[in-house]
């Protein structure tokens, strides 16, 4: 479990950077020049969206792949936070709901 999260945030860390870096060419190329037009953009940005072409639109996988591993690596730290395995917070918070009636033993805290 230690190097699974260790690899999540490893790779978190890595998708958040890129995002970090992608965001300024991605809003100046592709949002500024889709919903405002190209001619909103001023010939400098316009040269330079087109010098980096498809590379503007990195934003997207990686912020994807950032969003996917948040999201993961924060059920893992309530799983380690509360002590349970992804199998026993499945049966005991989802199990009255199906109706299998499973509970946890009293003695384990």
């Amino acid at each position: 479990e230690r190097f699974f999260c260790g690899w999540v945030l490893t790779v978190c860390a890595g998708a958040g950077y890129g995002s970090y870096l992608s965001w300024l060419p991605f809003h100046r190329c592709v949002l500024t020049g889709m919903l405002q037009g190209v001619d909103s953009l001023t010939p400098v940005d316009l040269e330079r969206c087109t010098v980096m072409g498809k590379a503007c639109f990195l934003f997207l996988p990686a912020f994807c792949v950032f969003a996917f591993l948040c999201i993961l690596g924060g059920w893992h730290l309530l799983l380690v936070a509360t002590n349970q395995t992804t199998i026993e917070f499945l049966r005991y918070r989802l199990g009255p709901l199906l109706g299998s009636g499973e509970k946890p033993s009293e003695d384990i805290p």
